[in-house]
């Protein structure tokens, strides 16, 4: 499991004149890019897609693909400052079941140094979501187990 942004920083340094800080959040870089790019909304949209396949492989770098790895999990808890330690994966799955958190900001967290709010409710957090728009891909085919656990359906959820 890897602290660098090295997928975020691939993503990135395609454009040559975007001077990328992983201290800083990987969405209003994106939208500061789109700026300076004046993308169209189609080149914004295809954008879009390649940074969310970038966060999705930068997860799976930082806390594993592996849905019954413990060291995944703790990992997680650590990110999230989660104390005491859960010591199995039964008791992880437990904790996160309940534990409302954007995936976006957990994979930021490596690089800001923030600390990863949860939410109380999937509402809470499809609302922050929304606010945000800190979205992670539902559906995507480099998303590993562990990071399957994690998605909720905050299209689904929350006011708009």
């Amino acid at each position: 499991m890897s602290s660098s942004q090295v997928h975020l920083e691939e993503y990135f340094s395609r454009f040559e004149d975007f001077d990328y800080d992983q201290s800083q959040e990987t969405i209003a870089q994106f939208r500061r890019l789109a700026r300076e790019e004046e993308w169209t909304k189609d080149e914004y949209k295809e954008e879009k897609k390649a940074l969310q396949t970038a966060l999705v492989l930068q997860f799976n770098d930082i806390y594993g693909e592996n849905e019954t790895d413990i060291e995944a999990w703790q990992e997680l808890c650590i990110a999230m400052d989660i104390d005491p330690m859960p010591e199995t994966v039964k008791e992880c799955k437990r904790l996160f079941r309940c534990t409302h958190v954007n995936l976006v900001d957990l994979v930021d967290t490596r690089g800001t140094g923030r600390r990863v709010p949860t939410y109380e409710t999937v509402d809470e957090l499809a609302d922050y979501t929304k606010k945000t728009g800190k979205f992670f891909p539902r559906e995507h085919a480099k998303a590993g187990g562990l990071l399957k656990f994690l998605l909720r359906p905050i299209l689904e959820s929350g006011t708009d």
